[in-house]
């Protein structure tokens, strides 16, 4: 049984760690912090919210923030692993109901002087499996990965940026 474990966390790994280079061989944004906290005694300073019946103080650690520079301005984006798929979704960011990336983007861009946030992505670590009736070629091979491995998230609608992340 931990021999099967140990093989599946591996190939998660390796399939994570495929999608990630070929992510930052065609972006131009490039990772500046892994497994960042935010709060009291972390790297970040707590991130803060004001209610009418008082402060609101967060803490807690981002996996992985990116960064670039383009046309001149500090972008930021947040990236939050995930075990299992999950997507963002605008409508229920808009309903406050999924707050975990919005809060991550803030603390960030917050503590960076004039960053501003250009993502928030959900990456599902996993090891696809693929069905091919014949053995696949390398490019279908990739093609089949990259369907399966893919990052979920929300994007700022400026070209400039999006074309930075392609």
């Amino acid at each position: 049984f931990y021999g099967y474990m140990l093989m599946r966390i591996k190939n998660i790994a390796s399939a994570t760690a495929y999608k990630l280079v070929k992510f930052y061989s065609q972006s131009e944004f490039r990772p500046t912090m892994f497994e960042v906290g935010f709060g009291k005694g972390k790297e970040l300073p707590p991130y803060k919210i004001q209610t009418k019946d008082g402060e609101l103080t967060l803490s807690g650690f981002i996996d992985r923030v990116d960064s670039a520079t383009i046309n001149n301005q500090d972008y930021i984006a947040v990236t939050d692993y995930k075990s299992s798929e999950k997507r963002l979704d605008a409508a229920r960011i808009d309903a406050g109901i999924t707050i975990q990336p919005l809060i991550y983007a803030n603390a960030v861009a917050k503590s960076s002087k004039d960053a501003k946030p250009a993502a928030m992505i959900y990456l599902q670590m996993n090891d696809p499996l693929t069905k091919f009736d014949t053995a696949p070629t390398p490019e279908e091979w990739e093609a089949s990965l990259n369907d399966e491995i893919k990052a979920h998230g929300l994007f700022l609608d400026e070209a400039d940026v999006v074309a930075a992340f392609d």
